[in-house]
């Protein structure tokens, strides 16, 4: 009998008292697997729409300051030369108390370029603009529609802005500004639709040459080190103005994203940790429970080293097992979860009356093949790892001495 049938007789033969075990600890490792995949489907999901409104709509992909007093078409043009970048728009945020004739609140105002509303480019593909005009005028702006119920206002209404600018003779100045009401928008981050006003650029911007306006760039690639690429060409063309990548813009929330994603990791690790310790102990029993048979085949000619895989490949055929079951079974839940939440929303709203806010959110998982692959290869490793210590640690025993005790 080759060692591949007596790997497979050890694991799942039915004469085998331990077969019960292995099939659990299979189970277990496919549930956890299955359950690995779903959970950071739907948190890559959930993360990657955040990261996707904060860098595109709250914020650019690559922001410069501190320009100084350069003519802002001649740095959109240098600008627009480098390579990987694909618009580019000179804005100014300033913060503004605004007033109707019955209401009032603070927010923070953004000036952008008129063609920042008319081009097809990240923010516009993923906010809702309403207006009377085909884009925002001179003297028009645009609200959320909370915060123009807010206020208690409707198109064509004049709003006042209160704004800090700066002065000729003082450093800041008060400014009285007034404009009507000529747009609506809509995000999906409540902070930028109940906190924010989009203006054009020229209702603030009253100097050809403004030392604190500001310039966004979106790119095409999002990575880090292409964000390092495209700044240190920045830093070279404009030198002495401030950079700053989404990843800064966004950097607490951002690190707080990886933290909870690493936090789930580390906890699914130790339940893989403890599946495969219990893995461990069934290769043992399996051992001492084998021990008179492996003491023969060894007397009849099987090495140590055959033996010691032998046991091994019990264990791996176990974890292989269940991570290709585990694989297969979250892949396919994966696929069909947003029906399933849509099903479970429904009997939710039939057994209750409303609608669930989990179950009616519109998920879309995203698979990482890579976290797939990293988590089936450290179950691999840690099953490797206890049952190669406990049978390495059994096999120093000679062949008459384990007859002998058998």
């Amino acid at each position: 009998m080759n060692r591949a049938s007596l790997t497979w007789r050890y694991t799942f033969s039915t004469r085998n008292r331990h077969r019960r075990m292995s099939l659990l600890i299979m189970a277990s490792l496919a549930v956890g697997l299955a359950a690995l995949i779903v959970i950071m489907s739907v948190m890559n999901s959930l993360q990657d729409e955040v990261l996707d409104q904060l860098r595109n709509v709250q914020s650019f992909h690559i922001e410069i300051e501190g320009v100084g007093r350069r003519d802002s078409a001649a740095v959109v043009s240098a600008l627009k030369q480098i390579d990987g970048v694909q618009h580019v728009y000179p804005f100014k945020r300033v913060r503004s108390v605004i007033a109707s004739e019955s209401r009032s609140a603070s927010v923070l105002v953004i000036g952008y370029a008129p063609e920042f509303f008319r081009e097809d480019n990240p923010f516009t593909r993923r906010v809702f603009l309403d207006s009377i005009a085909s884009s925002p005028s001179s003297e028009g702006v645009y609200l959320s529609l909370s915060l123009m119920n807010s206020l208690n206002l409707s198109y064509g209404e004049t709003l006042s802005f209160t704004l800090l600018s700066r002065g000729v003779t003082l450093a800041r100045t008060v400014q009285e500004k007034s404009a009507s009401v000529t747009g609506l928008f809509s995000t999906q981050l409540k902070d930028v639709s109940t906190g924010s006003v989009l203006v054009p650029l020229s209702f603030l911007n009253d100097r050809e040459e403004d030392d604190e306006l500001s310039f966004g760039l979106y790119v095409q690639d999002l990575s880090v080190r292409e964000g390092n690429r495209i700044a240190g060409h920045i830093a070279e063309l404009l030198p002495g103005s401030v950079i700053h990548k989404w990843q800064e813009i966004h950097g607490p929330f951002y690190s707080a994203l990886l933290l909870e994603k690493s936090l789930m990791y580390v906890f699914l690790f130790f339940m893989f940790v403890i599946i495969t310790f219990h893995q461990k102990n069934s290769t043992l029993r399996l051992y001492h429970s084998k021990q008179r048979e492996l003491a023969i085949l060894r007397s009849i000619g099987m090495s140590r080293e055959n033996v010691r895989w032998m046991m091994i490949q019990t264990a791996m055929v176990v974890s292989s097992s269940g991570i290709a079951i585990g694989a297969a079974l979250g892949v396919l839940v994966v696929r069909h979860l947003p029906g399933m939440f849509a099903l479970a929303n429904r009997i939710h709203i039939r057994v209750f009356g409303t609608s669930n806010p989990l179950l009616s959110y519109p998920i879309t998982p995203i698979l990482n093949i890579g976290e797939l692959l990293i988590s089936g290869s450290l179950i691999l490793f840690l099953s490797f790892l206890f049952s190669a210590k406990v049978v390495s640690k059994a096999l120093k025993k000679e062949p008459m001495e384990l007859l002998h005790h058998a």
